[in-house]
């Protein structure tokens, strides 16, 4: 659900959107969520005592810097507003919004479960719900004027206090 908000994000905020960056976005998000299940089962038990304690703090850190730089730069004309579809920035998204998904595959070595195929599931889905949230996303954005990149920032924020919130309460 925290992919399919940030490429709902993605799609209201692009400038040109296009089906290469639907499926780029969407192909990003959804790869993630293959790999980070699939290196949690081959770290296994080891890894669960580092990342469980940590891995809410820092999807939140990471979510939270780059929604207060775009709350920034739509408050500041000046400053060039920030692309979430951009290489780095789509990375470090792809990463806040699956370290659950490591989680998830340290949870599989656990139980005994086949990694890849339940990966490839999680993959697929991420995929399919991130390619309809961009386009539903493009369709919003064409109807909201301004304040873009205030409004995609604090859909940013939400999603990593939502994150943090869910592991400490």
């Amino acid at each position: 659900m925290d992919s399919l908000s940030v490429s709902v994000t993605a799609g209201f905020r692009s400038k040109t959107p296009s089906i290469n960056e639907m499926f780029r976005v969407s192909g990003v998000f959804g790869v993630f969520h293959v790999l980070m299940p699939l290196l949690g089962w081959a770290i296994g038990l080891e890894f669960k005592k580092i990342i469980i304690g940590v891995d809410h703090w820092i999807a939140f850190a990471l979510l939270s810097i780059i929604g207060i730089r775009m709350i920034y730069a739509g408050l500041n004309k000046k400053i060039k507003p920030i692309n979430i579809t951009k290489k780095r920035n789509l990375l470090v998204l792809a990463v806040a919004t699956s370290i659950d998904a490591l989680v998830i595959g340290i949870s599989l070595a656990i139980v005994g479960t086949a990694p890849l195929q339940a990966a490839i599931l999680i993959g697929f889905v991420v995929f399919s719900m991130c390619a309809v949230g961009y386009s539903v996303g493009e369709k919003i954005g064409r109807f909201i004027n301004g304040k873009l990149e205030i409004v995609g920032g604090v859909i940013l924020i939400s999603i990593g206090l939502k994150i943090l919130l869910e592991h400490l309460l």
